[in-house]
């Protein structure tokens, strides 16, 4: 349901859109948070690979925010 036409980091990239008039160090940690919440536990206990999957995760929505952004703008 949260997975849609191939694109599975959709609702992180609509949650990062209606905090738009938030601060953007803000918007990024309450995305952290919110995949840290699907991903289960708290960052400090994070397995190494769990870290990876987080680092990984997070540059791809960053990624897809800045390229839609950008498309956004023209």
């Amino acid at each position: 349901s949260a997975i849609r036409a191939g694109k599975p980091n959709a609702p992180l990239v609509e949650h990062f859109q209606l905090m738009r008039h938030l601060d953007r160090d803000l918007r990024w940690f309450i995305l952290e948070k919110i995949l840290l919440k699907k991903r289960g536990g708290n960052r400090d206990t994070l397995k190494k690979r769990r870290e990876l999957w987080f680092v990984i995760k997070l540059e791809t929505v960053k990624k897809e925010l800045n390229s839609k952004e950008d498309w956004e703008r023209g």
